[in-house]
């Protein structure tokens, strides 16, 4: 069986292989699933499948979001805390 890799989420690289071909679509295994996708979604390097990634984004920063911080700030100036 070939192997061809596949991008989960637009980010990460998951190497596959074809389970049934069904025309326009297949079914590929990875692991112990199986899951029906376009073969579009199907790259043959992995290379390919990078160069096709979204790029990462920044994870915003950890604690409270900064428009829910700003209502609690102004509740509690309100509020005479």
């Amino acid at each position: 069986m070939d192997t061809f890799y596949i991008l989960v989420s637009g980010r990460r690289v998951q190497p596959v292989t074809i389970a049934v071909d069904e025309g326009e679509f297949c079914i590929v295994e990875f692991g112990h699933a199986r899951i029906r996708l376009r073969k579009s979604r199907l790259y043959r390097t992995e290379s390919e499948a990078l160069a096709a990634a979204r790029p990462s984004e920044p994870m915003p920063a950890p604690g409270i979001p900064a428009g829910l911080k700003a209502r609690r700030e102004k509740f509690l100036y309100e509020q005479g805390y």
